[in-house]
């Protein structure tokens, strides 16, 4: 049996693994002649960020209480239908079982929009690495075309 070390060891290097290739695709992107490669995976990641700052919004409840702020979820495991097998009806409202209902104080003294503004930078973390990788690559690649074009004027 492997140990619980060891998984997270082997688990740690895909992730970093993962990341150091998308890091090395973006400075692929970065290098292309055209710049709008370059900006694929930031606008992506951008847009992932959205997604899931919205999905906070629609799949938890943010409460504040006397200066408090926790996040309320609830996790529905199973959904059944309300039938009556006596009858073969369909009641109208499904049954649900199984419901879990957490609470999670997360910052105390803060309000719910800088929850939703903290949530939104960390998710923007790779958004940022993106572009800042993007803008050196462009400035690199602009030097380089300035100085091909300043040797292409000496010769003429």
């Amino acid at each position: 049996m492997i140990s619980r070390t060891v998984v997270l060891i082997i688990f740690f290097l895909v992730i970093t693994g993962f990341i150091v290739a998308l890091g090395a695709l973006q400075i692929f992107l970065s290098r292309r002649d055209s710049k709008w490669p370059g900006l694929v995976l930031p606008i992506a990641s951008f847009g992932l960020s959205l997604i899931v700052t919205l999905g906070l919004g629609l799949f938890t409840i943010i409460s504040v209480e006397s200066g408090r702020v926790f996040v309320e979820s609830y996790d529905i495991s199973m959904v059944t239908e309300n039938d009556n097998t006596n009858t073969g009806e369909r009641l109208a409202a499904p049954i649900v079982e199984n419901t879990h209902y957490t609470q999670t104080m997360i910052m105390p003294g803060s309000s719910t929009i800088f929850a939703w503004l903290a949530y939104f930078i960390i998710m923007n973390i790779p958004t940022i690495l993106f572009a800042i990788i993007y803008i050196v690559c462009r400035s690199e690649r602009k030097k380089v075309f300035a100085l091909n074009k300043m040797s292409v004027q000496d010769l003429g």
